[in-house]
């Protein structure tokens, strides 16, 4: 592993332990009667919401799967949350996207941030304010953002009072679905741990060549 690499992963871990000054909730964190009281659904053209826009968003209990094997991720303390419960499909269809919506308040602007990690299914663009200011996937509706977490960090476009954070759910077929979470997975955690003590073990013989 080079040094240029090492200090990439020192770096990760950066982000990960810094404490921004905004907490946004996980998804799944607070559900009454299977839907999601901190996130919302405003729009959907996949078909596969059922209940009234804006309304809360479902919880995922049947997750999707190849020979009984679930292919989505999952991070840490949270639940997916889709526009339906049943997100295993034996057939093609429900292509579309659908809008989730988060709110939170901000009193100093000059100093807030946010940063949190991401899975999808499949792709996803986020919107804070009305402006994109992040995206997973590019756009692409066959991508497949649901196998390995996405670092988001967002500096920008905060407003003082009520800010609302959207993220656009495109679908290219079948399952669709959302995870959000300010903690990342143990194993990237344990990666950006030997980074930092690679780091460690570089300094320590520097000084000691001196």
């Amino acid at each position: 592993m080079n040094k240029l690499r090492i200090l990439g992963l020192a770096g990760v871990l950066g982000m990960v332990a810094s404490a921004g000054t905004i907490t946004l909730p996980g998804t799944g964190q607070n559900v009454v009667g299977g839907l999601d009281q901190n996130y919302q659904i405003t729009s959907d053209t996949t078909g596969l919401y059922t209940g009234t826009v804006p309304g809360d968003a479902v919880i995922v209990t049947n997750l999707p799967a190849v020979n009984n094997t679930v292919v989505w991720d999952t991070l840490p303390g949270t639940q997916w949350i889709g526009p339906a419960a049943n997100q295993y499909f034996t057939s093609s269809g429900f292509v579309g996207a659908t809008m989730y919506q988060t709110t939170f308040s901000v009193t100093n602007t000059a100093n807030a941030s946010l940063d949190f990690f991401v899975l999808v299914d499949n792709a996803v663009n986020i919107f804070l304010n009305g402006t994109e200011v992040a995206n997973v996937g590019a756009g692409n509706d066959q991508y497949k953002g649901f196998l390995t977490p996405t670092f988001i960090s967002i500096g920008t476009n905060f407003v003082s009072g009520t800010n609302f954070l959207d993220f656009q759910v495109l679908n290219g077929g079948n399952a669709t679905g959302l995870d959000i979470s300010n903690t990342p997975e143990p194993s990237t955690l344990t990666l950006a741990g030997v980074a930092l003590a690679a780091v460690g073990l570089l300094r320590f013989r520097k000084r000691r060549a001196a």
